[in-house]
């Protein structure tokens, strides 16, 4: 019996035992079944979680693909517009090289119109000087005797009248012929003609009283011409014509320059001279272009000329100049207004080149202002493929692991 229940007892221990360990493994069947469940519940949160992830990347791709593509339109804008900008820009230099241009022609011509007008101005001074200093020769009766001067004086101030002036200063004769006439005259060129003898007395009378010396007038009412026949002499070589035919005057005065120079021929030289008037003896006073006198009697004067010759060449350059003055005072001015043109002209092209510095300027500050945006823009984009590029491997993780748990 003892032995019975010893058995007995080690087959309830076993039982015992076995019941313990199903009940343990039945606790750990439970245990896992639960973790099991946790593991379900969050597999199927991860789940939905991973597919409202995936909803959101496919949102989050559109608006970066579309937001991309986007900037990527506006790039290409930029891109054009800095093409414009650039073309806008060289434009604007090419246009301001060309008004630069202008303006460097423009201020040479300016500059030397202006240098031309002084030039002239000067040249106009000098010849304003010079009629000046003749004039005032003409004025003061340079190269006439005392008498002549003071009588012409008198006359001027009104204190004798009827006095027309000395013989040199009524008539003209041209520059080839003023020394021959000069030297024809002689003593002639100082004498003073008068309206009549009345009026040669009172001034005899003037120079008398006041012991001022002789003087020669010529009363225009009592000048009878000298009647020589200068027509044989013509076609003579040599030959150049009587000297009365070579004087410009006033036809009042045809008589006073007739009886002076009716009996002279005016000859090339002093050879002519000779041999007309072997050919006509005695008949012409000759005279030559350079101022050698044959008288009618045979009588030869020559030489060098004296500082008392060149009343009439005076008069006549005092003539010649009073005209040039005239004509280079008229291409002063029009030259004056050239000057002023061209300055005008000048200060123009200035300020187109400086509107053209100014565009230039701008074109260059937009084109560098678009470089910056472009710049920017262009991280901008890099910006914007990194971001896609991460949801785009976002979406590729989230895949992955979707097809892991499925």
């Amino acid at each position: 019996i003892a032995h019975r229940q010893q058995e007995l007892a080690e087959h309830q221990q076993e039982q015992a035992q076995r019941e313990e360990a199903a009940r343990e493994k039945l606790n750990q069947s439970s245990q896992q079944l639960h973790q099991l469940e946790i593991v379900r519940a969050a597999l199927e949160s991860g789940g939905q979680e991973m597919e409202s992830r995936g909803k959101n990347l496919e949102s989050e791709l559109s608006r970066a693909k579309e937001r991309l593509e986007k900037e990527e339109e506006e790039a290409k804008n930029l891109e054009t517009l800095l093409e414009q900008g650039r073309e806008q820009a060289e434009s604007a230099g090419n246009m301001l090289e060309g008004f630069l241009l202008r303006v460097r022609k423009r201020r040479e011509k300016a500059q030397k119109l202006l240098e031309t007008y002084q030039e002239e101005k000067r040249a106009l001074g000098t010849l304003s000087d010079r009629l000046e200093m003749l004039q005032a020769l003409e004025r003061d009766y340079e190269g006439f005797g005392r008498a002549v001067r003071q009588t012409l004086e008198a006359a001027r101030k009104g204190v004798l009248s009827g006095i027309h002036g000395p013989v040199s200063q009524l008539i003209s004769v041209g520059d080839e012929h003023a020394v021959a006439i000069e030297i024809a005259l002689g003593a002639a060129m100082s004498n003073i003609v008068t309206k009549d003898e009345e009026s040669a007395k009172q001034a005899i009378g003037f120079l008398k009283s006041r012991d001022l010396g002789r003087a020669t007038f010529l009363p225009v009412s009592a000048m009878a011409p000298r009647k020589t026949d200068g027509r044989p002499l013509e076609g003579e070589p040599g030959f150049v014509g009587m000297a009365d035919t070579l004087v410009q005057r006033e036809p009042i005065y045809d008589n006073v320059v007739r009886s002076l120079l009716g009996g002279t021929a005016v000859v090339e030289d002093l050879d002519s001279a000779i041999r007309l008037s072997r050919r006509y003896p005695h008949r012409y006073r000759m005279v030559t272009l350079d101022g050698q006198l044959m008288s009618n009697s045979g009588a030869m004067t020559g030489g060098s000329l004296n500082k008392n010759t060149g009343i009439l060449s005076r008069k006549n350059e005092i003539a010649r100049l009073r005209q040039a003055l005239e004509e280079k005072s008229g291409d002063l001015k029009e030259l004056a207004g050239q000057v002023q043109k061209a300055q005008g002209d000048w200060k123009k092209a200035e300020n187109d080149a400086q509107a053209a510095q100014e565009e230039k300027n701008q074109a260059q500050a937009a084109l560098q202002s678009l470089e910056a945006r472009q710049s920017q823009h262009a991280l901008l984009l890099g910006s914007l493929r990194q971001a896609l590029e991460g949801l785009l491997e976002e979406q590729g993780s989230a895949q992955e692991r979707r097809r892991t748990l499925e």
